[in-house]
């Protein structure tokens, strides 16, 4: 992308910290701050001022202060980078932007190494005494608020070799398999200091691995198998499957929810124009991205952000050209 930009005439800037919109006469003309080393700087814009700084999903004291329906966010960890503080909200407050939603945090459920992707059909989530908890293809916020209301706020996803051969197939395999069997993958990490993947032939096995009841996890494996086969309806409620989990080998991977994206952010209008608090355009003020606020509601649909990057992104590009 910085290449892009250059190829075009413009100028990347790293170790640049912008924190104010400059305004005069009520139009956003540039953004100041202080680099890396502690120069003050200052960038006059030729057309337009655009944020596309992302969420605050890394930023505690903003997602607390803004939290408004979970119980907490202590040694909650997140998916975002570092990066994620919510900077662009804050930017845009201070030159009259109105924000929106920024009670609306999700949270997802991730897996320890690999379990993701399109494997969740043939997923089991039960807790630390081998019991399922919630219907595995609920919304994600749901599933995350289950989870931390379990015992130790984890989980274990349970899942067996269909989910291998689909994971394979598809290449939806996370935690940098490299060309490594996922047999190999479990089993240098069950070697590891702090082991969060297992794998076994058997139940029973893989039930002593990470420490639950053989005889409730097989019992809960057995109920969502007849469910999954059409033999009897999900104790759960869960509605949607596509294979018995009875394939070796079985794999567990310890799950926790982490948060993961803001809804929050300013508001914008069909131009990608940041709007005030009185609900007017700040003239010369675009943004895109996590950043803005009112585009996904309470609960992002996982894979929308991409197409509302691209989409307002494109959208902000040529208001700001026109």
């Amino acid at each position: 992308m910085g290449l892009d930009v250059e190829r075009a005439g413009g100028q990347v800037l790293t170790g640049y910290r912008a924190d104010t919109i400059i305004m005069e006469n009520g139009r956003a003309v540039g953004v100041s701050g202080v680099t890396y080393s502690g120069t003050p700087f200052s960038i006059r814009a030729s057309r337009a001022v655009m944020l596309a700084t992302g969420g605050f999903g890394a930023n505690y004291e903003m997602l607390e202060r803004h939290n408004r329906h979970w119980a907490g966010f202590t040694g909650v960890a997140t998916s975002n980078l570092p990066s994620a503080t919510g900077d662009g909200h804050v930017m845009g407050a201070r030159a009259g932007a109105n924000l929106i939603d920024m009670e609306w945090i999700q949270m997802v459920s991730g897996m320890g190494s690999i379990m993701e992707g399109s494997a969740i059909t043939n997923l089991v989530l039960v807790n630390s005494n081998g019991e399922r908890f919630i219907a595995e293809d609920e919304r994600r916020d749901r599933i995350s608020g289950a989870v931390i209301s379990q015992p130790g706020a984890f989980a274990w996803g349970i899942q067996d070799g269909h989910s291998i051969d689909l994971l394979l197939n598809d290449s939806v395999v996370f935690g940098g398999a490299h060309g490594r069997s996922i047999r190999e993958m479990a089993t240098t990490n069950m070697n590891s200091a702090n082991p969060t993947m297992f794998i076994a032939d058997t139940i029973q096995e893989l039930a002593a691995l990470i420490g639950v009841p053989y005889a409730t996890l097989q019992a809960q494996i057995n109920a969502f198998n007849a469910a999954a086969t059409g033999a009897a309806s999900d104790p759960m409620g869960r509605q949607v499957f596509q294979y018995p989990i009875n394939r070796p080998p079985f794999l567990a991977n310890w799950a926790r929810a982490v948060i993961h994206h803001t809804m929050g952010g300013v508001e914008i209008n069909e131009n990608a124009e940041v709007l005030s608090v009185a609900g007017a355009v700040i003239p010369g003020l675009y943004a895109a991205g996590e950043v803005v606020g009112g585009v996904h509601g309470s609960n992002r649909l996982g894979a929308n952000a991409v197409p509302e990057i691209l989409i307002f992104g494109r959208i902000a590009g040529r208001s700001m050209a026109r």
